[in-house]
C-alpha cells in the first residue's frame, strides 16, 4: 500500500510528536493530516501553512524532505 504524503513526512520528522513540537501544534493536529475529511481530516495531506516551516527545518537540520514529498504520487 501506498503511503500518504502526511505519513512519509511524519515519518521523516520521527513522529507525529515530534513534527507538532517543530511547528509548536498539538500532536492531535498531525494525526489528523491522515483522518479522512469526513472525521475533520486532512486525507493524507499537510496543510500548506505547514509546509514551508517543515522544509525549512529540514534544510536546517539535514532532513531529506522535498517539496514533491507533500504531494500524492510524489
Amino acid at each position: 500500500m501506498t503511503k500518504t504524503p502526511a505519513e512519509i513526512v511524519i515519518e521523516k520528522f520521527g513522529g507525529p510528536v515530534e513534527v507538532a513540537r517543530i511547528l509548536k501544534i498539538d500532536p492531535t493536529n498531525v494525526y489528523r493530516w491522515n483522518y479522512p475529511r469526513k472525521k475533520s481530516g486532512n486525507n493524507g495531506l499537510v496543510r500548506g501553512r505547514y509546509q514551508k516551516p517543515l522544509l525549512d527545518y529540514a534544510r536546517k537540520h539535514g532532513i531529506d524532505l522535498k517539496p514533491a514529498d507533500f504531494f500524492d504520487g510524489a
